[in-house]
């Protein structure tokens, strides 16, 4: 027997403005994590970068992500891939 636990799916989110020149790569980035979708990506609410919640600043524009050596328009999918697993694991 399959539980609604066992069928549950999380939900992420791809959050953009209008014009963005990030959004195209990263909803290319969600979709090759095999889930269709200035951007944000979030898997049931939570951020997937890594240390960003809760969020210190607001802005209506195009988002920089913090990687290791440099900033980049749009989340590692090495975060995208955690954060589906986190969401996975939790009951």
């Amino acid at each position: 027997m399959v539980t609604d636990q066992a069928r549950r799916r999380p939900v992420i989110e791809v959050l953009f403005v209008q014009d963005c020149p990030h959004y195209p790569a990263t909803l290319a980035l969600v979709e090759r994590v095999r889930f269709a979708g200035s951007p944000t990506v979030r898997v049931d609410g939570h951020d997937v970068e890594p240390g960003s919640e809760p969020a210190t600043e607001h802005v209506l524009g195009c988002r920089l992500y913090r990687l290791e050596h440099r900033f980049a328009g749009q989340p590692e999918e090495r975060w995208v891939r955690e954060a589906l697993q986190r969401a996975a694991g939790r009951d």
